[in-house]
């Protein structure tokens, strides 16, 4: 379990063909100050403890939008939450794709992209990619960039679909 910092991971997981959850983050929600947000918690439970096979992945009804520094003092500051105004958002085709995830921070992708650890296009077919930044917030001349060499490389040629997760503020620089 995790995300961002444990993308490289979650690669190496799927190269072993083992199973691993793109989220919850064990510091980040596990150990969120005050409590773990219901909507965490509940797929926890969920996908842990209950039979996942048609689990659907659901948009959250609010999302933190503010930083808690790690700090004892901070132990029972809770992260201000504000509601979800958009919930998914279809960009292109229906809406509805399934299949096993594959991704993660696109950040980390130029750090494995050439590497054992880096799926062949072949492992990519009819995967759903997974795409999220971390709060370095990269320019969208990057993220092009990083979306450019997975086009070249044929990945989009043979995927379902792509999730790409909120920016951190909802903003990109």
């Amino acid at each position: 379990m995790g995300y961002s910092d444990t993308t490289v991971s979650h690669f190496m997981m799927n190269k072993a063909n083992l199973v691993s959850f793109y989220r919850p983050s064990i510091i980040c929600e596990f150990g969120e100050y005050v409590k773990m947000f219901d909507y965490t918690k509940e797929a926890v439970e969920n996908i842990l403890f209950n039979d996942c096979g048609n689990y659907e992945i659901k948009s959250s009804k609010i999302w933190p939008n503010d930083f808690v520094p790690w700090k004892e003092e901070n132990m029972n500051t809770a992260k201000k939450t504000i509601p979800e105004e958009h919930g998914y958002e279809v960009l292109q085709g229906l809406g509805v794709v399934t299949g096993e995830l594959l991704g993660g921070c696109i950040d980390v992708f130029p750090m494995i992209i050439g590497t054992e650890v880096w799926p062949t296009k072949t492992e990519w077919k009819d995967k759903i990619l997974l795409l999220e930044t971390s709060e370095e917030k990269l320019s969208p001349d990057l993220v092009t960039y990083y979306l450019r060499n997975l086009g070249a490389q044929g990945i989009f040629d043979v995927i379902k679909g792509i999730i790409i997760g909120k920016p951190q503020d909802e903003k990109i620089l």
